[in-house]
């Protein structure tokens, strides 16, 4: 996935209410698919266009012990075309 909001984009440290929303995309090199579809080919070397579940994994950084970053009001959506 690439990043579609610009990286310099964080939260204030001091503003507990500075939440930022961040969108991500799907780079145009792995829509393959006959109609832009997302394609791939597992382990088993069966080729699949398109899905049907999608995870998220979100790894929380922080440059002090004590300001423990916090995600709130969480949301994905996945758009298959």
């Amino acid at each position: 996935m690439s990043q579609v909001t610009a990286t310099t984009v964080i939260s204030d440290s001091e503003n507990q209410n500075d939440l930022n929303e961040y969108e991500f995309k799907i780079p145009d090199a792995q829509l393959t698919g006959a109609s832009g579809e997302v394609q791939y080919v597992n382990s088993s070397s069966v080729t699949y266009t398109g899905f049907k579940q999608f995870a998220i994994k979100i790894v929380l950084l922080s440059t002090s012990p004590s300001r423990v970053p916090r995600v709130r009001d969480f949301r994905a959506i996945a758009l298959q075309i």
